[in-house]
């Protein structure tokens, strides 16, 4: 008897922190070991970005394709972009502090959207980045706008 003899459904378990269930074919029911990969957010967002890089590595399959026929192949070196040095924790820094005019009026508390939507983005994008309830704004803001241009 082979692995893919027995495809019962991966249960739904929580992976190791950090990791996203990834569906090679789109079709989210189906749970299969064929159909499902467990990857790091980063290759995760690559895989969705990339579909005809992906569909070269088997990582996204096509519906009319059955994931059990389709190889999954991992190449020496993973597509991602390169990883930053890691700055000295010993050496902070160097921050200055950004102002932004906003209204404050009977009308609107500019301020407080601003802050809401802050705080909604961290909540939403807290998982697919890997990022701890505190981080800072600067982060969430720059997260948003760069997805926003690359989206344009």
């Amino acid at each position: 008897m082979s692995l893919t003899d027995d495809l019962r459904p991966i249960p739904e378990v929580e992976p190791r922190e950090g990791f996203h269930r990834h569906h090679r074919q789109k079709d989210r029911s189906d749970n299969t070991p064929a159909n499902v990969m467990y990857v790091g957010p980063e290759l995760h967002d690559w895989i969705e970005k990339h579909p005809e890089e992906s569909r070269e590595l088997g990582w996204w399959v096509d519906s009319w394709q059955d994931p059990k026929e389709v190889t999954v192949t991992v190449p020496d070196v993973l597509p991602l972009k390169k990883q930053r040095k890691k700055a000295d924790p010993d050496k902070p820094r160097t921050k200055v502090t950004v102002t932004i005019k906003v209204p404050v009026d009977e009308r609107e508390n500019g301020a407080e959207v601003l802050q809401t939507l802050i705080e909604e983005c961290r909540k939403e994008l807290a998982e697919p980045m890997g990022w701890q309830d505190d981080v800072p704004a600067y982060f969430v803001v720059s997260a948003v706008l760069a997805d926003w241009l690359a989206g344009r």
